[in-house]
Order: structure tokens, then sequence, then C-alpha cells
């Protein structure tokens, strides 16, 4: 998968790939928010690599906390 450069949002094959639902996505992009979809890949004792936390990071959100702000979406293996 291809990731989006940090200063564009993730297209909607992008989100749907990561397991973003469509009724998120349908949401994101009526929204018009900026958000970054950031994949965290978990180191495992075996090497195998093949869990991953996906979350999203909305960028008006941290704006306003000043802190990172994400919402974990799913925590699973790659698919």
């Amino acid at each position: 998968m291809a990731l989006a450069p940090l200063d564009e949002a993730p297209d909607d094959a992008a989100l749907a790939a990561a397991g973003v639902s469509e009724r998120l996505r349908e949401a994101l992009v009526g929204s018009g928010r900026r958000v970054w979809l950031a994949t965290q890949i978990l180191e495992d004792s075996a090497g195998d690599h093949d869990w991953r936390l996906t979350a999203l990071v909305d960028l008006a959100e941290c704006d306003q906390a000043d802190a990172a702000v994400v919402h974990l979406l799913r925590v699973g293996p790659q698919s």
C-alpha cells in the first residue's frame, strides 16, 4: 500500500485497505477534515511482523489539544 505524502490526506482506497469502515470514510470525506493515516507494525519475538496498529490522526484535533490526538481503528493481523 502506498502512503500519502504528509501534506496530503489519504485517499479512499488507502483508508479502505487499512480497514477503515465505509461509513467512517464517507464521514471523513463529507467533513473535509484533514487526517493522517498511521500504521505501526508490531515487533514480535518470532520476527513475523504480521500484526499492526492502524490509527487516524485528526490534524484539527491535534492543533486544538496542542498534542497528538490518535484514534485507534484496528489492532490485528495484516490483511
